[in-house]
């Protein structure tokens, strides 16, 4: 079964991204077109990859990572372009159940590899309220 991104109207905070190491490819398929590019970050929703070619954003597109949990494949959306025009980000649009899993689990392990990128704590709001309230308890107990 294909599972589809949930969307709401709030903004929920960055899917945790892994920089992916070395050179691992993937192989996009538009159409009867097919390149082969390589991985740069990766998370549950998405990720970016070095492509040859350009595509417009807004491309759909599927998906094939070789990964050490088996190959993942999803349809994808192709996005913006960034680090001059040579990386190009994209999401995941649909994906197996079967898919989500082996996604999920080789993220965990490149996690535990030390391969995460470093959450800003700031941006997430319950963090910033533990913060707010243990600053403010400090502040407190040194008045006392």
């Amino acid at each position: 079964m294909r599972h589809l991104p949930q969307h709401s109207q709030t903004r929920t905070p960055r899917s945790p991204r892994v920089s992916v190491p070395d050179t691992e490819q993937a192989v996009v398929k538009i159409g009867l077109e097919r390149a082969i590019g390589i991985l740069r970050k990766l998370s549950a929703t998405g990720g970016s990859l070095r492509l040859s070619k350009q595509f417009t954003p807004g491309t759909l597109a599927d998906i094939t990572i070789r990964t050490t949990c088996g190959n993942v494949g999803a349809a994808i959306e192709l996005l913006g372009v960034a680090d001059g025009a040579r990386t190009q980000a994209f999401r995941f649009v649909q994906m197996e159940s079967t898919d989500r899993a082996r996604l999920m689990a080789v993220l965990e392990q490149m996690r535990e590899q030390g391969f995460g990128e470093k959450q800003n704590w700031r941006s997430q709001p319950i963090l910033q309220l533990a913060h707010r309230t243990l600053s403010t308890a400090k502040k407190i107990i040194r008045l006392s």
